[in-house]
């Protein structure tokens, strides 16, 4: 169902998206550079990391998605709560 609510969840949930996607990217490119250009590292530990590095900023990211829905959903239980008090009164 298109809202305005809805487009505007939706619009934030991409500006979050881009949010965490942009300092997700800016971490694995300092661990790169930091493991490139420092002490000697084989190359096999420099995939690894890199490839945990990336694990890391999804899951970070999915948790953040997934507290976020929740919040949301949250307040809008508590606005269900609240109206149907209003009614009863």
């Amino acid at each position: 169902m298109y809202s305005r609510t809805a487009r505007t969840s939706w619009n934030l949930n991409r500006w979050v998206g881009l949010r965490i996607d942009s300092l997700g990217a800016g971490f694995t490119a300092a661990l790169a550079a930091y493991l490139v250009y420092g002490k000697p590292v084989g190359a096999s530990n420099t995939g690894l990391s890199l490839n945990m590095a990336l694990s890391f900023c999804d899951y970070i990211f999915l948790l953040i998605r997934i507290y976020n829905n929740l919040e949301v959903e949250a307040n809008r239980c508590s606005l269900d709560f609240d109206f149907e008090r209003i009614q009863r009164l």
